[in-house]
């Protein structure tokens, strides 16, 4: 006990000994008789930085009493200074802040500084059950200070800023605080030449108005406008051909800004922080930004707006609002400028000129007539939504939408201009086309497994091309009535469940490839519809109600399945010259409605998938062909109905894909390879007319019958085996 007395009186004798009260205050010597399990450190070097500047990153860490890192739980580090120094949140030091938030996980958070007095600046940081840390900063003096003391207001005057000369750098940045007295106001009466300006800063409590006069430009260098005082005014000329570069940020959070009514240029990001004044004036504000630069417009309100991209992708917060014109324009003519994210209101007018896209919402609401002009099929829009109480009028030589578009208001007149739906987002994007009469339309997946899905019914008086550069596309919900032709150029769908009705009444084509499928097709037009190209692929559903003409022509027509349970083909009256089943994963099951009638076809099945007919008849005039796959309870019939030969082959060990094979024919139908029928006990050759010539080659029928009705089968020196029937079958069977 006498020890630890000892103890403490002597420690309080070192501390009011004149040496330490000398060297430490009175909370450094409360802090100093306590014992700290942890403590905050300034991980970052002491700055040196000019008055009224931002200061560069500075970062707080905290530490066990070992030195250790610490990453539990949050902790709230209180920050103060000697009251001339402001914290903030960003680089740009337009968020004020009094404290900043280390991270559970992380054991540091950072935050900049301005100080507006040249000093040694302490800087203190605190927190509940941590030992605090001082870290003093060099404060320098800025020779580019607005003191007004030159006798008059003109920003060219040197004797009007702290160090006697006017900024004329690329460095120099202007700083507007509580430094001035008289001549408050400044005057821009002459042009600020390029390199001659680095930034302007106008900070708490500068009060006066800088005024942009008729006939002069301005020119700001890459540290930008920084505008953080709320009783600070710029106003900006009323001449169209004054215009306002600046290479850097643009930063509003107080006070009044006034634009050009020429054009005001923005070369990194836009930030507008709480509720200060921006006045359009009439002007455009061109973003000219490269590199991913931020852009939060705040509640402010454009009049016209231009991003002049340089290969930039805007991130959009919140909702830009355009009373008047938007122009998409990349400088580089590379059509990689993007918009995402946030909402664009636009009133007046919008143009695509270069241009590659993006996730924004680009909604038109104006009350009048607005035009949309697309730049081509590689120029893309961000995602559309028509909100209108007016006109929307299309122009240009075609309007690419990325993702999504919906129709909510207004009238739209098309004018003939095609639209294209185009997207790079693996993902779903929905089309809500409403009321509006589409001229030509086309699907455009440029990569990934895409999906569009059509909400209601679109409609489309010319033309529908589907096409995709990625690994899959498909159109899911809705109907899309087309009365032009269609064009699958590369369309490898998958599953769509849109329904694709042909409605023409003219003489139209119908375009396909081997690559490409065309899904759900209805053909209920009046006119004719020709079939173009070697092979016309058709993936999910197909049919024809024979109100129209149907020209196959010489095209290979392909149903191609990827597994449906099932896959409705209605042909109706369609003359088919060659069809394929093709089945290449999954279990495939068709339902034909009435007869299909083909010259000649083919079923093929990838691997070991299972092939099965549910319902109908195929009609075969000329060769039939089992390539590969086993049947799998099939219900449906198989006709060879020729008036010459055919062949018919198999794969000699799968069991046909019928229930039922009939030759009823004015010839013979000759056996090209060995053919198995086992499936079950109704699997049934029945010759109703004609012969079968089996070339030497085997015909088993394990559980099935086998009827000739008086007609003649001939082996020729193969092996036939019957199973569910007696000799001699009806007919004539010879050796």
């Amino acid at each position: 006990m006498i020890c630890r007395l000892g103890f403490a009186l002597g420690l309080l004798l070192l501390l009011n000994s004149p040496r330490a009260l000398g060297a430490m205050t009175l909370a450094d010597r409360l802090v100093s008789v306590q014992s700290w399990s942890s403590y905050l450190t300034f991980s970052t070097a002491a700055q040196t930085v000019k008055s009224s500047l931002c200061s560069g990153i500075t970062t707080v860490q905290r530490l066990a009493s070992t030195g250790v890192a610490q990453t539990t739980g949050t902790l709230t580090v209180n920050l103060s200074g000697d009251g001339t120094v402001t914290f903030y949140s960003d680089s740009s030091c337009t968020a004020a802040i009094t404290s900043v938030t280390i991270a559970s996980g992380n054991s540091t958070a950072s935050f900049y500084f301005i100080d507006t007095a040249a000093e040694t600046s302490p800087l203190v940081a605190s927190a509940t059950s941590y030992r605090s840390v001082k870290q003093n900063e060099t404060i320098g003096t800025n020779p580019f200070v607005w003191t007004g003391g030159g006798g008059n207001a003109y920003w060219a005057t040197g004797l009007n800023w702290s160090g006697g000369t006017a900024p004329n750098s690329s460095t120099a940045i202007a700083i507007f605080d509580g430094t001035c007295s008289s001549n408050c106001s400044p005057n821009i009466a002459a042009t600020i030449a390029t390199n001659t300006l680095g930034g302007v800063r106008i900070n708490s409590p500068y009060a006066g108005t800088i005024t942009q006069s008729a006939g002069s430009l301005i020119n700001i260098g890459t540290s930008g406008w920084i505008q953080n005082a709320g009783s600070s005014t710029f106003t900006g000329s009323a001449g169209s051909t004054d215009n306002i570069t600046d290479t850097g940020p643009f930063a509003l959070s107080a006070g009044t800004f006034t634009a050009t009514n020429g054009t005001l240029s923005v070369g990194t990001s836009f930030i507008v922080n709480n509720t200060p004044t921006f006045n359009a004036n009439g002007g455009t504000v061109k973003f000219t930004a490269s590199g991913t630069p931020t852009f939060t417009p705040g509640s402010i309100s454009f009049q016209n707006v231009i991003f002049n991209s340089n290969n930039a992708t805007f991130n959009l917060t919140g909702t830009m609002t355009i009373a008047g014109n938007v122009t998409f324009d990349d400088i580089h003519g590379a059509n990689a400028g993007t918009l995402n994210g946030g909402t664009v209101n636009v009133s007046g007018n919008v143009t695509a000129t270069e241009w590659g896209g993006g996730t924004s919402l680009l909604t038109l609401v104006g009350t009048g007539t607005q035009t949309v002009t697309g730049g081509g099929t590689t120029n893309t829009l961000p995602s559309m939504v028509i909100a209108s109480s007016g006109t929307v009028s299309f122009a240009g030589t075609a309007i690419a939408i990325n993702s999504t578009f919906t129709y909510t208001s207004g009238t739209v007149n098309v004018n003939s201009v095609p639209v294209i739906f185009s997207t790079t987002s693996a993902s779903m994007h929905t089309i809500t086309p409403g009321s509006i009469s589409f001229a030509n339309v086309t699907f455009y997946a440029a990569s990934g497994a895409l999906q569009y899905t059509i909400s209601g019914t679109m409609t489309v008086t010319g033309s529908l091309t589907l096409n995709e550069a990625g690994t899959t596309g498909a159109l899911t919900g809705g109907t899309i009535n087309v009365a032009g032709g269609i064009t699958d150029t590369a369309w490898s769908d998958v599953a769509s469940t849109t329904a694709i009705n042909w409605v023409g009444s003219g003489t139209q084509t119908l375009t396909g490839t081997s690559s490409a499928s065309v899904p759900n097709l209805a053909i209920n037009g009046t006119g004719t519809l020709n079939f173009s190209g070697t092979t016309v692929q058709f993936t999910d559903s197909f049919s024809y109600n024979g109100s129209g003409t149907v020209n196959v022509g010489t095209s290979n027509v392909v149903f191609l399945s990827s597994g449906e349970a099932n896959f409705p083909i209605t042909p109706g009256a369609i003359a088919f010259q060659t069809v394929t089943f093709n089945n290449p994963s999954g279990s495939a099951a068709y339902t034909i409605t009435g007869t299909l009638s083909a010259v000649n076809v083919t079923t093929y099945v990838g691997s070991s998938y299972g092939l099965k007919f549910l319902t109908g008849t195929i009609s075969v005039s000329g060769n039939y062909t089992h390539a590969s796959g086993p049947d799998t309870s099939s219900t449906a019939t198989l006709l060879f109905s020729g008036t010459g030969i055919q062949t018919w082959t198999d794969s000699g060990t799968q069991v046909v894909p019928f229930s039922n094979v009939v030759v009823n024919s004015s010839s013979t139908v000759t056996l090209a390879s060995n053919v198995l029928m086992s499936n079950s006990s109704t699997q049934n050759l029945n010759v109703i007319a004609g012969a079968v010539n089996m070339a030497g080659y085997n015909l088993t029928l394990t559980n099935s019958q086998l009827t000739l009705n008086g007609n003649t089968i001939t082996k020729n020196g193969g092996t036939l085996t019957v199973g569910g029937s007696t000799s001699p079958y009806g007919g004539t069977v010879n050796p």
